[in-house]
C-alpha cells in the first residue's frame, strides 16, 4: 500500500504459466498438442476519501516461444482487463456503484462467470450496482457486451440485463436467485444469429452437521426467440444442478471431503419444428463442472458426478473426480466446451456420451505462489462410436502443470 493522506494505492500483481499436452489433440486429429501459456497481470486500486475508488488492471497473454527474438514487439497481447470507478455509497443511499469494464461473478459460476481457467478470462463494460439489506443483498447490471458500431444503439448490439437477490435469513442456508437477459443483434448470439433470452435461476445451498455435511439444488428456466431457418423459433429450455458432500476431519488438520452430483440440461426433441429446447447457459465455468480436459459443454447433458479430496492440511492437497456423460434428448447433438455442437444427432446412436477421470495435486509453495499437475482422460463413449467417422472417436488424454504467483 502506497500514498499520502487519505488518498492510498494498492499495487497487484499475478503471474500465471501453464504448460498443456493434449493427444490426440481432439476428435480425429490424429497429433498431440503441446503449449505453454503465460498470462501477467498488474494493477492499481486507488482508495479515496467518501468512499471513492479507481480500479485499473493490465493483462498481457502469449504463447511461450510466439514472440521472435527481436527488439520489436510483434505480437500485440497486452489488454486492458478491468478499468473502473467505484463508489460504496452512491447516492448517498448506501448503494455499491462500479462503472466500467470489471469482473465478477455469479452464484457457483455455472451460469454467469470470469472464467478464469481461461487464459483471457471475461470482463463485462457495464455498471453494477448492489445494496445490503438486513440479511439479503439486492444487485442489478447492465453490460455491454458487443457493440459492432460504436455510438449507435442499434441492432447490431448484444447487451445484458442482470438482476441478483441474495437472502441468508434461514439458518444455515442461503438463497440465491438470478434473472439475465439477454439481447442479441447482428448474429452475436450463440451459433451466428440474433436471439432473445431471458434466463431464471433458483439456487439453495446449505451446512449441517457442524459444516461437515454441505448440499446445493439449482433449477433453472430460459425463455425467448432465436433466429431459425424459415423463421424465428421460440426458446424453451431448463437445467437442474443439484450435489452434495461430506467432510471428515483428521488428526493433524488434514480433511478427506467426499461428493457426488448430478447436472442435468435439457436438449431439443424436433430440430424442424419452431421451438428451440436446447439448453444454453449464458457465460459459464465450464471447467471446474464438467471435467478437466475441457471436452463436454452443458448443453443437452446429463453428467452424473462423484469427487473426492484429501486436504493435508499443511501445503498440498489431492483431489479425483469421475463423470459419466450422456445426451439428455436423443435427437439433440453433443456440445463441445465451447458451445457448438462436436457430434450432430443420427437415428438409432446411443446416448451415452463417455466418461472422464480427472486427477489434481495442488501444492502452496508460500503466501505468494502454488503450483498444480493434472491429468485427465476422457473415455469416449457408444454415442461417439456411432456417430464418428473411422479414427474419430479415440480417447483424449490432457496433462497440465500450472505455476500461479499472486502478490
Amino acid at each position: 500500500m502506497i500514498g499520502s493522506g487519505n488518498v492510498k494505492a494498492k499495487v497487484m500483481g499475478e503471474h500465471r504459466t501453464r504448460h498443456e499436452i493434449t493427444t490426440p489433440s481432439t476428435f480425429g486429429v490424429d497429433r498431440t498438442t503441446s503449449v505453454t501459456w503465460m498470462r501477467t497481470r498488474f494493477g492499481v486500486d486507488v482508495s479515496m476519501p467518501e468512499g471513492h475508488n479507481f480500479m485499473f488492471q493490465l493483462q498481457d497473454i502469449r504463447d511461450f516461444g510466439s514472440e521472435p527474438t527481436a527488439a520489436a514487439n510483434t505480437n500485440d497481447t497486452l489488454d486492458v482487463l478491468q478499468a473502473y470507478y467505484s463508489n460504496m455509497n452512491f447516492l448517498g443511499e448506501g448503494i455499491e456503484m462500479r462503472l466500467g469494464r470489471q469482473k465478477f461473478d455469479i452464484g457457483d459460476q455455472r451460469l454467469f462467470s470470469t472464467n478464469e481457467w481461461s487464459q483471457t478470462s471475461r470482463a463485462w463494460d457495464g455498471i453494477h450496482l448492489a445494496k445490503n439489506f438486513n440479511n439479503s443483498r439486492l444487485g442489478g447490471f447492465f453490460l455491454v457486451i458487443d457493440d459492432d458500431t460504436p455510438g449507435n444503439f442499434a441492432s447490431d448490439q448484444r447487451y445484458n440485463i442482470g438482476v441478483t437477490f441474495d437472502y441468508n435469513g434461514i439458518a444455515d442456508h442461503m438463497v440465491q436467485f438470478f434473472a439475465l437477459h439477454d439481447i442479441a443483434g447482428g448474429g452475436q448470439y450463440t451459433g451466428g444469429v440474433d436471439g432473445d433470452t431471458t434466463t431464471l435461476s433458483l439456487r439453495i445451498k446449505g451446512m449441517q452437521m457442524e459444516n461437515k455435511l454441505g448440499y446445493s439444488v439449482e433449477g433453472v428456466w430460459q425463455a425467448g426467440t432465436v433466429e431459425a431457418a424459415g423463421g424465428d423459433a421460440d426458446i424453451s429450455a431448463w437445467a437442474i444442478f443439484a450435489n452434495i458432500n461430506y467432510t471428515h476431519g483428521m488428526e493433524g488438520g488434514s480433511s478427506v471431503k467426499i461428493g457426488a452430483g448430478l447436472d442435468m440440461t435439457s436438449g431439443d426433441d424436433d430440430a424442424t419444428d419452431d421451438e428451440m429446447g436446447t439448453f444454453m447457459a449464458p457465460y459459464p465455468q465450464t471447467h471446474d463442472y464438467y471435467g478437466y480436459a475441457d471436452v463436454v459443454g452443458p448443453s443437452n447433458l446429463t453428467d452424473i458426478y462423484v469427487n473426492v479430496m484429501y486436504n493435508s492440511g499443511k501445503s498440498w492437497m489431492l483431489e479425483a473426480a469421475g463423470h459419466f456423460f450422456s445426451r439428455t434428448e436423443e435427437d439433440d447433438a453433443m456440445y463441445a466446451n465451447g458451445g457448438g455442437v462436436a457430434f450432430a444427432a443420427a437415428a438409432g446412436a446411443a446416448d451415452d456420451i463417455g466418461m472422464e477421470l480427472d486427477l489434481l495435486f495442488t501444492y502452496k509453495c508460500c503466501e505468494y505462489a502454488n503450483m498444480q499437475i493434472g491429468w485427465s482422460h476422457f473415455f469416449a463413449g457408444d454415442f461417439i462410436d456411432d456417430v464418428a467417422a473411422a479414427g474419430a472417436d479415440d480417447d483424449i488424454d490432457f496433462l497440465y502443470a500450472t505455476l500461479n504467483l499472486k502478490f
